[in-house]
C-alpha cells in the first residue's frame, strides 16, 4: 500500500480533478484549523496519508452550489460615514504641538 505525503497528496488529488493548491491542503491540515484528510499513520514526525480516505474527504468538500458569503458589507456599512483622521501622535506630533503653543504665546 502506497502512502502519500501532504505534497505528494495534493498532487495526486489534481491529477484526478479536484483542484486543491498544496497551499490551501497545508492550511487545513495546520492543527489550528484540523479539518484535512484523515492521517493513516506517521514517518517520524511527518504524516502519511492514504489516497482512498483522502479522495473521499475531498469529495465531501464539493458542493453542488457556491458557497454563500458571509461577512460581506451591508448598504448601511457603505452609507455610514468615513472615519475622520486621529489627531497626530508620536515625537513628531509632541514638537508640532509644542510649535503652536510657542507661536501663540
Amino acid at each position: 500500500m502506497k502512502r502519500y505525503t501532504r505534497a505528494e497528496l495534493g498532487a495526486e488529488l489534481r491529477a484526478r480533478g479536484i483542484p486543491i493548491s498544496t497551499s490551501k491542503l497545508n492550511k487545513m491540515c495546520a492543527p489550528a484549523i484540523n479539518q484535512g484528510p484523515p492521517i493513516d499513520c506517521w514517518w517520524g514526525r511527518r504524516p502519511l496519508y492514504d489516497l482512498g480516505a483522502a479522495i473521499a474527504w475531498a469529495e465531501a468538500l464539493l458542493r453542488s452550489e457556491p458557497s454563500t458569503l458571509k461577512n460581506l458589507p451591508s448598504n448601511q456599512d457603505a452609507a455610514s460615514p468615513a472615519p475622520t483622521a486621529a489627531a497626530p501622535h508620536g515625537a513628531g506630533a509632541d514638537r508640532q504641538a509644542n510649535a503652536n503653543e510657542s507661536a501663540t504665546a
